[in-house]
């Protein structure tokens, strides 16, 4: 009768936590002064000089006279004396409408805000003018690669090779699911010290 033993390598491999996590938080890292990524956040960091002038949207309301009780505004969004952005609101003012105050307000707020979105998406005004950063920034690709020594990964051979040696030696189910799992995670290193721990 032929039995199965379950094998213990000599040298149990501790699997590591792989190395793409930490090449992963090295790419994240954003408030790293020379990221790239935490370098653009500063452009858009500071004091913003604008200035708006909100005044009755006449040509609003000449186009649609036929509407009773319509309100409209315009507002002017300027930066630095230039206008960057301009802003449209309306209301209607009717029996429906209890709180007349409250209804102008929200159409004089809805022409502001309007303004404010259209400077930012049709000009990018928002940005701020800085110097140039004192650091060099890392090149966004270095926080990608790595080190080729550490980040040369586990060969298909070497995987194929593994799997067999795991389903050979290892019977128990969890422990055999948990190598399976990991080996995506193994340098090429560490593929050959398990083999070699597989075959002593």
């Amino acid at each position: 009768m032929q039995t199965t033993t379950s094998y213990k390598p000599k040298y149990p491999h501790k699997v590591s936590p792989g190395i793409h996590k930490q090449l992963q938080d090295k790419a994240l890292d954003f408030q790293n002064p020379r990221h790239p990524v935490n370098q653009e956040i500063q452009k858009n960091i500071g004091n913003f000089n604008f200035s708006a002038e909100i005044r009755q949207d006449t040509s609003t309301l000449n186009r649609f006279k036929h509407i009773p009780g319509l309100v409209a505004f315009i507002a002017i969004l300027k930066r630095d004396g230039t206008t960057v952005g301009e802003g449209r609101g309306a209301a209607t003012v009717n029996q429906a409408n209890r709180y007349i105050e409250k209804v102008i307000r929200y159409a004089s707020n809805s022409a502001l805000i309007d303004g404010f979105v259209k400077s930012v998406k049709a000009l990018g005004t928002l940005q701020v003018e800085t110097t140039k950063p004192k650091d060099v920034s890392i090149p966004i690709e270095d926080l990608y690669s790595g080190d080729k020594k550490t980040t040369e990964m586990i060969s298909k051979p070497q995987k194929k090779y593994l799997l067999e040696l795991v389903h050979q030696n290892i019977t128990d189910e969890e422990k055999r699911c948990q190598w399976e799992s990991n080996l995506e995670d193994f340098t090429k290193a560490e593929a050959s010290k398990a083999i070699q721990d597989f075959k002593s």
